[in-house]
């Protein structure tokens, strides 16, 4: 892993679907290398996925957080867990973690009621293996590009995903956002040809998607390993503070080289924030530090270590469960 392929991901994790030309002429490189180097990286796995960040919200859905800590489970049983979640069409994000809690799951829903049908599902088949559970609705979430990947200073992207719960999408929409979440750097001409529509009207609809907010950005999944990082997650319990010091707060997070993800949310804790450290001591450490630049605001945090799933969007809820898609 050399710089060529440092600037590859780090210009790759801004835009995905930034075209390799483009990425060629940032670094200098002929466009042949590049390419040559990005399509090995995919090969061997350092590029995980490619996808579209979603605002659920912009779509008519809710992002409800679950968070579980079990008894009496053994490996097998996650794995059914897993496979249980997978098949549900609204579970957008399964992660399993080692700390607090042991399993994180995102399901987005229309309203609490559909929320509660989902959940119960799970809940009736599992109900044993759960000591305890959360549940918090997320109120804004912050997307921010990997700027560890960059060996120097680099641009800090950030998307912002919020908002009331309105359809900006209709089903044709939905069923391009469905492939975009899962192979985000697919050519319009091959996604085309799978949907059987034009690839002017997929290029209108793509462009539409981000000029309305649906598609925040484009953004990539790495092996962490390959780095020698893990995924860590810090849920933050606040104090009573001005409104200025949360921004301020925000503000230095995004800048952050390792901080990924900023989550408010209606729960225990009113924070998440996630980072790829180099150890969890790290990640406790830099914890530490922002609860020491900001004591008037964080009161405490939990850590946890995630140890299996991406930490980002998976899927998205199926046409006939919404008439969003």
């Amino acid at each position: 892993m050399d710089s060529i392929d440092l600037g590859i991901l780090y210009f790759l994790d801004i835009d995905s679907r930034r075209p390799v030309t483009e990425i060629a002429a940032i670094l200098g490189e002929k466009k042949e290398k590049v390419n040559y180097r990005l399509n090995r990286m995919f090969a061997d796995g350092t590029i995980k996925r490619c996808y579209a960040e979603v605002n659920p919200w912009k779509i008519g859905y809710t992002s409800y957080k679950v968070y579980l800590q079990f008894q009496g489970v053994d490996e097998k049983t996650v794995d059914e867990m897993y496979s249980f979640l997978s098949k549900e069409g609204n579970v957008n994000w399964i992660v399993s973690c080692l700390g607090r809690w042991d399993m994180v799951i995102d399901v987005l829903a229309k309203n609490r009621h559909e929320f509660h049908e989902i959940y119960s599902r799970f809940h009736r088949k599992y109900s044993r293996h759960i000591l305890n559970k959360v549940v918090g609705v997320t109120l804004e979430m912050f997307f921010i590009n990997k700027k560890w990947l960059s060996q120097k200073k680099g641009q800090v992207s950030t998307s912002i995903l919020s908002g009331l719960p309105e359809k900006k999408a209709d089903d044709l929409d939905m069923e391009i956002l469905r492939h975009l979440v899962r192979r985000g750097r697919e050519p319009v001409r091959q996604l085309a040809e799978e949907l059987k529509i034009p690839q002017t009207t997929l290029s209108q609809r793509i462009n539409n998607l981000a000029k309305k907010e649906v598609i925040a950005n484009f953004r990539c999944d790495v092996d962490l390993a390959r780095f020698g990082r893990i995924f860590c997650k810090a849920f933050v319990y606040f104090s009573t503070a001005p409104r200025e010091e949360e921004k301020k707060l925000i503000e230095y997070c995004i800048r952050h080289p390792d901080i990924i993800f900023i989550n408010k949310i209606i729960a225990p804790w009113e924070m998440e924030i996630d980072a790829h450290a180099k150890s969890f001591n790290e990640f406790t450490d830099m914890m530490n530090d922002l609860r020491e630049r900001f004591p008037h605001i964080i009161r405490n945090f939990e850590a946890v270590a995630i140890n299996r799933g991406t930490g980002s969007f998976q899927s998205l809820p199926p046409v006939a469960q919404d008439g969003r898609a």
